[in-house]
């Protein structure tokens, strides 16, 4: 039900026309060659290596190959790479169930045409990598790491060039150190006994750091992304920026979450947890109250002490006298032990190849017969069929990528704050208001059609003053501009 605007952001066109460019000039580009202006803009493209993948999986299979991937790669994010590292690490399959339930449908915010999409494996891998490790530092007395943690620096890599959340995952993984160092303070553990478990693993955080850096920009990605974190204007610009809605599902399942572990750990008191845990929850739990855009990653990174802590439950005390508590036990303990002794997953296993089949059949999504690609109650095609070739187009911020994605037509303006900056949005928010003189603002940028929703204010102007118009229907209204 979700793919009926899956391809809705203003940020897809963009994406595979950018992908377009590297796949036909062979490198990332420096200068942007999609939107007019006068003066060549730099363009640090930190998600070029996804732009490439998806313009790829267009040239070969269009619309449809891309929504099966997508579906492919967070079917197996959640119910396969999740699932099974948090079912081995908690040793809770059941509750790991539920646990794992909770995080999908949290992490559904973000299930939408973008790349960051291509992140979640990546950062599943590196929680359960992480957990796991943890655990092990703490029960075993290591001498040196186990040697596939030295192919992190890998995942980074691959990371770094594919989206910015990187850094993110840089900050997961800082955890570790400190959560061994404050260890080893307050608990008179983990430190002292491993303390070359501890410079190894700085040494570990300090070369996933530095792999960072091999990207087409170098130091230059790190310092645009910062830029923009930083930005209080784009912090408020773009809603997905801002602190979550807590009446809506996404928002309750945050707090459903965090009452739940609170509420285990105070009454069941049997989580033998450290500072990892306590500090990644403190983390996630900031990042996802701060932006709507962090809660797939809390929901991931909350996945194994949820389990645990949903599992915890089966100790308190006070639950025990209850009859329906005492009911559901043993048919509780007789689901996890078949759950344990279970085959492979055969249904995921079977949705897949399904999955894969109706496409190579019919060349569609199973039990999806929608439009694929941007919807056209939400974005301008008929309009766009009435633009010539090599025609200048001011538009709104949302249609902007829309726009690039048609060939030889340029837009004034998109949703790419990294190429356009605070200073150019700030002014073309001030100057396109009817009370304002856009009128000369759309001269000094070369407009030459104007296209706008038939309700805006400007579209109304425009057609009060005897624009020529050349189409209008529900979505939008174009104008050619004098």
């Amino acid at each position: 039900m979700q793919l009926v605007k899956f391809a809705d952001d203003p940020g897809v066109g963009w994406h595979l026309q950018g992908g377009k460019f590297i796949a036909q000039s062979g490198h990332a580009p420096a200068v942007d060659p999609l939107l007019h202006s006068d003066i060549p803009r730099t363009w640090i493209s930190d998600q070029w290596l996804s732009d490439l993948i998806l313009y790829t999986l267009y040239n070969l299979g269009f619309w449809p190959l891309i929504y099966l991937v997508f579906i492919l790669i967070y079917i197996g994010t959640y119910f396969a790479f999740l699932l099974k590292g948090t079912q081995h690490i908690s040793g809770a399959r059941i509750a790991s169930v539920f646990a794992v339930f909770l995080a999908f449908k949290i992490g559904l915010v973000h299930f939408i045409l973008r790349p960051v999409v291509f992140t979640f494996p990546l950062f599943v891998l590196l929680v359960v990598f992480t957990f796991s490790l943890y655990r092990h530092i703490k029960s075993v007395n290591l001498d040196k790491l186990p040697s596939k943690a030295w192919l992190l620096p890998f995942l980074f890599l691959l990371w770094t060039n594919i989206h910015p959340s990187f850094l993110l995952g840089l900050g997961f993984l800082s955890l570790l150190p400190l959560a061994l160092f404050l260890d080893g303070i307050f608990f008179k553990a983990a430190l002292l006994k491993n303390r070359k478990i501890f410079i190894q693993l700085l040494a570990l955080f300090a070369l996933c750091s530095l792999v960072t850096f091999i990207n087409p920009y170098a130091w230059r990605l790190h310092k645009a992304i910062i830029s923009l974190l930083s930005s209080e204007f784009f912090a408020n610009l773009y809603e997905e920026w801002r602190s979550p809605n807590f009446k809506e599902l996404p928002g309750t399942i945050v707090i459903f979450t965090l009452a739940v572990i609170a509420i285990s750990a105070f009454l069941g008191g049997a989580l033998k947890w450290g500072f990892f845990e306590l500090l990644c929850m403190i983390s996630f739990s900031a990042l996802a109250l701060q932006a709507s855009r962090n809660l797939p990653f809390f929901g991931i990174a909350m996945c194994i002490p949820l389990a645990e802590a949903l599992n915890n439950f089966g100790n308190i005390q006070k639950f025990s006298t209850l009859p329906v508590f005492r009911l559901l036990r043993k048919p509780m303990a007789r689901i996890e032990l078949r759950e344990a002794r279970a085959f492979p997953p055969l249904l995921l296993i079977s949705l897949v190849v399904a999955l894969v089949a109706v496409y190579s059949v019919r060349g569609k999504v199973m039990l999806y017969d929608g439009f694929f690609g941007p919807s056209p109650s939400s974005y301008p095609y008929q309009a766009m069929t009435r633009i010539p070739k090599g025609s200048v187009v001011a538009s709104t911020l949302g249609w902007g990528g829309f726009i690039v994605f048609h060939c030889d037509i340029k837009a004034i303006i998109d949703d790419r704050s990294t190429v356009l900056g605070e200073e150019f949005y700030r002014e073309y928010f001030r100057r396109m208001t009817p009370s304002s003189d856009w009128k000369q603002y759309l001269k000094e940028r070369g407009a030459t059609h104007l296209l706008l929703p038939p309700d805006s204010p400007i579209a109304l102007v425009a057609e009060r003053d005897g624009y020529t118009l050349l189409h209008k229907d529900q979505t939008s209204a174009l104008y050619l501009f004098p």
